[in-house]
């Protein structure tokens, strides 16, 4: 089994403890050693972090980050690790304002738990929590 993630870009530092904690129960509780995680915002890079930090603990767990889309020189991407990333096939002929887009449809259907930091209703997060709830995904949101 997978876990994916979809948090607000602009999550608070606060919620590290509660990412990790939610990470270790369903590492434990759901035997998951198999995580894949976005590439943008500060929900996605604490969720890095915490996915580093905890394969020093349980190094049988493999993390995946999925990009939106391919690097350039130009881009300052948190998660240039050309071993632990993937660019799916799918959207290499997607035009760029529906790369997110994709990116996020290609986790939910290549995933079955998702983790998620959502707050309010409306905004990507939302949306995707919300599909991935309407096709039966399991959803574990933090509060």
């Amino acid at each position: 089994m997978v876990c994916s993630f979809f948090g607000h870009r602009d999550a608070p530092e606060s919620i590290k403890t509660q990412i990790k904690q939610c990470i270790v129960n369903v590492i434990k509780d759901k035997n998951i050693n198999t995580f894949y995680v976005g590439d943008k915002g500060k929900f996605d890079y604490m969720v890095l972090q915490e996915l580093r930090s905890l394969q020093q603990e349980h190094p049988y767990i493999k993390y995946t980050i999925i990009l939106s889309k391919l690097p350039d020189k130009n881009d300052n991407i948190f998660c240039c690790d050309e071993n632990n990333s993937m660019f799916p096939v799918e959207l290499e002929k997607t035009p760029p304002r529906f790369q997110i887009d994709r990116r996020n449809m290609w986790l939910i259907n290549n995933a079955d738990i998702f983790i998620t930091y959502v707050i309010h209703s409306w905004g990507g997060a939302a949306k995707y929590k919300e599909i991935a709830q309407k096709r039966g995904k399991c959803v574990i949101n933090l509060k």
